[in-house]
């Protein structure tokens, strides 16, 4: 092959500048697909989507309130914790601080 063999070939021959009607190709077979292979009309699918998310605000409003009650319930124990053992603490104080007989 010669240079200028070469350089039609880059500039708009056969492999150099049929890259849109390849493309163009795809974009219409994916449509017509997609168009074949559609379970529902668009506006069954929205609202399907719709009650979909709705039941999963729901879902993670129940979860974050059951959540809440739970971080409630662990701040409650760890707080008598702490009462418990700064009781003890203040016992043990108490008992070294008794003279001894």
């Amino acid at each position: 092959m010669s240079d200028q063999d070469n350089g039609s070939m880059v500039e708009g021959g056969a492999r150099g500048g049929g890259r849109l009607g390849p493309f163009v190709l795809g974009v219409a077979v994916g449509v017509a697909l997609g168009m074949l292979f559609a379970p529902e009309a668009g506006d069954a699918t929205r609202g399907k989507v719709r009650r979909r998310l709705r039941g999963l605000s729901e879902r993670a409003i129940d979860k974050a309130e059951e959540l809440g009650g739970i971080v409630a319930d662990a701040a409650e124990d760890l707080a008598e914790r702490r009462a418990r053992r700064a009781a003890s603490r203040r016992g043990q104080a108490a008992e070294e601080d008794e003279p001894l007989e």
